[in-house]
């Protein structure tokens, strides 16, 4: 379903200032940059150092170090909020309030109360809100909604979704806010079901387990680590026709597709070559030469921003997603079951462009 916003009345292209520039941000900026359809206005960091490093590649562009100076000042249409995620909710707020689109890194905020007014205050002003959740837009969970869209796994029962990261992570995030983000913004796109969080669990080093339940059927379990011996990039859909199988611990894609015969026993087989999965052949062999999912959700932005449409990524569809996050992070904090609200997922929708 596509919510009616409104475009700005002005020809292309869309004027955008990034706010944070960071590690992340200076990729968001990287690839904002590269859109024939954006011109970089405004730059936005407290620290000097990164704003003139980000000066010198968008000379065009007025730098502040103070996001109330480039709310004032700035002339841009849109703003790419790149911050600490405890800064979220604070700063979208500002830049909705104050006529802007917004485009936010995940998580949209860290409570489902502040992501709902998000949410709504983006709809009474009639802006775009757009949050950072890429996997949306890269082609190997294309691949794995297409594997359950062909029925080839039968009825889906168990899901395993593991990362692990060598590296700290986000500091004072936590490896369930900073990494699940990803898989439940997966796990909610594959199924469109209500999602019920049942229990969480420690894991070695910094580590947590999720053990969710997909429309009171499918088990799943949710693995994150910070600092972990090895990384893990792992995703496995397994039903009673079969298991399909995505995984980039490697740093590039691997794809696994195996089905059940009628002894039971499990058969590979060629994971694009049946009907529905033979558009994935040519990406599964040179991955390379498709666009970064990052830059396909900068574009998608952009059109959305200047045509006022909704995007995959919007608000709307975060707000399951900290509803989820939240809830594990308040039985991680008190040992007890979460409180159950009812599910916000939305159903199986328009699929968003890949290419």
């Amino acid at each position: 379903m596509r919510v009616s916003v409104q475009a700005f009345e002005s020809p292309r292209p869309l004027r955008l200032a990034v706010v944070g520039l960071g590690r992340w941000g200076r990729n968001v900026l990287r690839d904002f940059g590269s859109c024939p359809e954006v011109r970089v206005v405004g730059l936005c960091d407290q620290r000097s150092e990164q704003l003139e490093a980000a000066a010198s590649r968008f000379p065009a562009a007025r730098i502040y170090p103070d996001m109330n100076e480039l709310l004032e000042l700035c002339s841009a249409e849109a703003v790419a909020v790149c911050t600490p995620a405890e800064t979220h909710a604070d700063l979208v707020i500002q830049a909705l309030e104050s006529g802007r689109h917004v485009f936010v890194e995940k998580p949209l905020a860290l409570s489902h109360r502040d992501a709902l007014r998000l949410v709504q205050l983006a709809r009474a002003r009639q802006r775009v809100l757009a949050v950072g959740h890429q996997l949306l837009h890269y082609w190997p969970v294309a691949w794995l909604a297409a594997v359950l869209e062909s029925g080839v796994l039968g009825a889906v029962y168990r899901v395993d979704m593991q990362r692990h990261n060598c590296g700290p992570g986000t500091v004072g995030v936590g490896p369930w806010w900073d990494l699940a983000p990803h898989d439940l913004s997966v796990l909610t796109h594959l199924f469109g079901a209500q999602v019920r969080l049942l229990s969480m669990s420690p894991e070695p080093g910094d580590g947590a387990a999720a053990h969710l339940l997909c429309d009171d059927e499918v088990e799943v379990v949710i693995s994150c680590r910070l600092a972990a011996v090895e990384r893990r990039r792992r995703v496995l859909i397994e039903g009673s026709g079969g298991l399909a199988v995505w995984d980039e611990s490697s740093g590039s894609p691997q794809l696994e597709l195996q089905q059940r015969t009628g002894r039971g026993r499990l058969r590979s087989v060629e994971p694009t070559s049946l009907p529905g999965l033979r558009a994935f052949k040519g990406l599964l062999a040179a991955p390379q030469a498709v666009p970064q999912p990052l830059k396909l959700q900068c574009q998608e932005f952009v059109t959305c921003a200047l045509d006022g449409a909704e995007p995959y990524g919007s608000g709307r569809r975060a707000l399951e997603i900290v509803r989820l996050l939240e809830q594990g992070q308040q039985l991680q904090i008190s040992g007890r079951q979460p409180l159950m609200a009812g599910s916000q997922a939305l159903p199986k929708g328009q699929r968003p462009r890949l290419i």
